[in-house]
Order: structure tokens, then C-alpha cells, then sequence
């Protein structure tokens, strides 16, 4: 364990003057002794050649001492205990002097704080170390609390400590406080003292929070929504947040917007606020976000279409990344354009992604994801076609997952029809199941005999779950494919 290396190390005093000429003249009024104790004393990290020489003889002359001892102990006559102890002794001796000859002891304070950063398991450590983690404000940025993991007593002054430590390091609080495997009563404790924990650090260090990442039940937030956007706000300087809310039975997202009748605006005059995860799109209806200046935007759909695509997404003029989750159907039909957006990922069924692509707009899209389930394939074939018609992207990455109910030709001529759209991918991640892969790969092959073959720009593949179908990939086609392409 490195804390071993550091028993006399302070760090507040790693820039003071070596003590080394005191040492030398004093070295042979105190010996080892002396020499440990101004160590200790002085805290240097930097030990100049005659200390180095100094403490090496030392070591010498003891591990002599100690080999002599243990002679002593086989005489008929040895008292074994007075030998033990000073045996001992010396062993101790010893093993303080190679602490101080350890190379760590030599490493830059700034290699020292790059280790605490990278190395935060473990509390057991020594003095020394505690001072060198508690003079580092990057080591206290993120603040971590699970309530499956930590009971999360009525005392919290240890979180004001905490957060002073990172003094102006822009703080990251990631707060779960949802525990799904107790009574109710015992989660409304858990939910009374998270609120309680909340209550106690916004007040006095929003102000502080670059990310806050919180899971519970509805009544947790409140904390959150009856923060004054005009006296903590404003000049919060969070650039992203997650709000992952579970509903019971008593304790409801509509609830909160009944007690809300106008939307809450703690988010709204957050000047770096650009990242945005929600798991529930009801949290639309009582969020007011600065849309315009949104760069990320997740959200969980549900069945709350409307407010996404009517009322959030028309403003979000600087996303670059949108991922949504569409669990139900939908009819409404807006026309949105997203001149900044790189990246789509979108995740549904029951015919849903389609209406989603009939929707949307992105000329400078890049990359697109698309998880589907669906019963009407030529429905989305048709959709993307006019997607891309709209857009004309040159969209370099493509991950599709379709699953549906149509025969495996069917399902292979539309998924190459919607590859021919697209030809200036360079990175493919397909999942096999349900198409004919032998024919996307000979579709793949270029060949001067065709007018045109798919994804002529292709240079990374990817079968993804390849190992679970039945449909292998001959070693012939493929090879063929390659070797046209490349």
C-alpha cells in the first residue's frame, strides 16, 4: 500500500529548504533517531546524496546488528526476550529508513495528486496523505451517495466538508435515492431524508453544481423545484443534468404538476446548461428548459409526443445529439429542423420510428442509431427515403436493429434498400438476425458488371450478437467483398 511510503510525509511543506546541512552536523549526536524525527519533523520529500549515503549505512550497520542478534539467540545462555526486543527494535529502525529512501518519496506533488485522483477505494490512510487529498480540490468535485449503499444519518456537516474541500472546482453530484426492495414505509424514510440532504446543500451550494444527476421518487425533487431561479440560479454554472423519476401509487409526476400550475424555471436561467436526461417526458410539462442553448437531449418519451416535438424540440437550435425512447404510437405529424444535429438515436416499436423520421429534418446528421420494432418494414423504408431526401446527409455511421414479422427476403430487400441511401457510411453495426446476410453481402461486392453496389465508402463492419444466428457468413463472400472494396 503506498500510504506505508508516506508515514513523515507533509505536504505543506514540500517547497521549504532541505534541512540536510542541519542534518549532517547533527547526524552523529542523535544517529537514525535524530535523523527520522527532523524528517518527520521538516516533512521534505527530497533527500540531497549525503542523507541518501547516511541512511544506506544505517540500514547496513542495523541488518549487521540484527544478524548478530539472532546469533546471540542460539547460545545456551541467551535471554531470548531481551534479544527479541532489541531484535525487534532494530527491525523497526530498519524498515522507518527504507520509507525514506522509498522513490515515491522523491515523485512531484503533482504526481502525487494525479495518483490520489486516479485511487479513491480506500479511507485506511496515513496523516500525511489525508493532508496531501484534503489540499487537493479535484479529489472532492464529485460527491457520490447511494442509499443502497450509505445510510444517510440526520448529521450531514461531513457533506459541507466535503464540498468546501473542492473549493472552486465545479462540483458533480450523483444522488440515488431510490430503494426498490423495502416496505414503503422504510422508502418514505429514505425519501424524507434525501429531500433532507438536498434541503441542506442546495441552498448553500448551488452555486457550485457543474452536474446534477438525481434518482427518486417524485417527492424527492421537491427541493429542487422550490429553488429560486432569481436567487440560485441564475448564475449556476450546471452544464448537465439527469432527473430519473419512479412513480408509485402515492407519490406521482402529475402530482407535482398539479402543485406546479405554471412550469418551474429553476433551469431556465442556467447560462451552461446544455445537457439534458430525462427518463420521463411528463417532466416536460413542470421543467421549463432553455431549449435554445441545449446541445444533448435524452428523453424518455412515453406518451407525452406532443410537448417533445411541439414544444421543445422547434427551439433546440444547437443540439447536436437527441436520444429518445418511444414506447407507444403516435399521430401527430410537426415538421422540425435541426440544423446543428450529428447524432440520432432513437429506440422503439409498434411502428413508431418511422413518424419519427417523417418528423424530423438534419442536414448535418452523422450519426444514426435505430432500434426497431415494427409490422410495417415498408413503412419505415418509405419514411427514410423521404428522411433523406429532406436532409441529404452524408451520414458516416449507421447502427440499425430491426425486428419484424415479414419473410427474410422481404426484410433483406428493404434493409438494402435503405443502405443504398446512404453512401458515404464508413462504419456499419448491424444486428443479423431476421435478413439474409449472404445477400447484403453480395450486394456489398463491387462488381463493374452493376451500375452501383452498397456502402462503396464502407471501412468498418460490425455483426453485432453475429454468434446468436443460424445464418453464418461464408468465408468466400465475404472475402469477396472485402477484397472489392479495398
Amino acid at each position: 500500500m503506498l500510504s506505508l511510503y508516506f508515514i513523515a510525509f507533509d505536504p505543506e511543506s514540500l517547497h521549504s529548504s532541505p534541512p540536510w546541512p542541519m542534518l549532517e552536523e547533527r547526524s552523529c549526536l542523535g544517529g537514525a533517531s535524530l535523523l527520522i524525527h527532523t524528517i518527520s519533523a521538516v516533512g521534505s520529500h527530497w533527500l540531497e546524496p549525503n542523507a541518501i549515503s547516511f541512511l544506506r549505512t544505517r540500514i547496513s550497520e542495523a541488518e549487521t546488528l540484527v544478524q548478530t542478534i539472532e546469533d546471540r539467540m542460539n547460545e545456551p545462555s541467551a535471554k531470548i526476550f531481551e534479544l527479541t526486543r532489541q531484535k525487534d527494535a532494530k527491525l523497526v529502525e530498519i524498515a522507518s529508513l527504507r520509507n525514506f529512501l522509498a522513490p515515491v518519496r522523491r515523485a512531484p506533488l503533482e504526481i502525487l495528486m494525479e495518483i490520489f485522483t486516479l485511487f479513491l477505494e480506500d479511507p485506511d490512510v496515513c496523516v500525511a496523505w489525508r493532508k496531501a487529498a484534503h489540499a487537493t480540490p479535484r479529489l472532492w468535485s464529485t460527491l457520490c451517495i447511494s442509499l443502497e449503499d450509505v445510510v444517510l444519518g440526520p448529521e450531514l456537516i461531513w457533506v459541507k466538508d466535503w464540498i468546501t474541500r473542492c473549493r472552486t472546482v465545479p462540483l458533480n453530484l450523483y444522488l440515488d435515492f431510490h430503494v426498490e426492495e423495502y416496505d414503503p414505509g422504510s422508502r418514505d424514510v429514505f425519501t424524507a431524508r434525501g429531500k433532507q440532504f438536498l434541503e441542506y446543500i442546495l441552498p448553500q451550494f448551488s452555486h457550485k453544481v457543474r452536474l446534477l444527476d438525481v434518482i427518486g421518487h417524485p417527492s424527492l425533487f421537491l427541493p429542487i423545484l422550490h429553488l429560486s431561479p432569481s436567487s440560485s440560479l441564475l448564475s449556476l454554472p450546471v452544464e448537465e443534468i439527469s432527473l430519473t423519476i419512479f412513480e408509485d401509487e402515492d407519490d406521482t409526476i402529475k402530482n407535482m404538476v398539479d402543485l406546479f400550475p405554471r412550469k418551474v424555471e429553476v433551469f431556465l436561467g442556467a447560462p451552461k446548461l446544455r445537457q439534458v436526461e430525462l427518463n420521463d417526458a411528463f417532466l416536460l410539462e413542470l421543467l421549463a428548459l432553455p431549449a435554445e442553448q441545449l446541445m444533448l437531449l435524452n428523453v424518455d418519451m412515453g406518451d407525452r409526443f406532443d410537448v417533445m416535438f411541439v414544444d421543445i424540440l422547434p427551439r433546440c437550435k444547437q443540439l447536436v445529439k437527441l436520444e429518445i425512447d418511444l414506447p407507444l404510437p403516435f399521430s401527430t405529424r410537426p415538421s422540425v429542423l435541426l440544423p446543428t444535429l450529428r447524432s440520432l438515436e432513437v429506440t422503439c416499436c409498434y411502428d413508431t420510428a418511422d413518424n419519427v423520421l417523417r418528423c424530423i429534418t438534419t442536414p448535418v446528421l452523422e450519426q444514426l442509431s435505430l432500434d426497431y420494432l415494427s409490422f410495417n418494414l415498408g413503412s419505415l423504408f418509405t419514411d427514410v427515403t423521404a428522411f433523406q431526401q429532406r436532409s441529404s446527409t452524408a451520414l458516416s455511421s449507421l447502427n440499425l436493429h430491426i425486428l419484424c414479422s415479414h419473410e427474410v427476403e422481404i426484410i433483406t430487400e428493404k434493409l438494402i434498400g435503405i443502405l443504398y441511401l446512404f453512401p458515404t457510411i464508413r462504419l456499419l453495426k448491424i444486428h443479423p438476425n431476421g435478413f439474409n446476410l449472404h445477400l447484403l453481402i453480395q450486394a456489398m461486392i463491387c462488381d463493374c458488371s452493376k451500375d452501383q453496389h452498397v456502402l462503396p465508402n464502407l471501412k468498418n463492419l460490425l455483426l453485432s450478437g453475429y454468434g446468436g444466428t443460424k445464418d453464418y457468413l461464408s468465408a468466400s463472400g465475404f472475402r469477396s467483398m472485402v477484397l472489392s472494396q479495398w
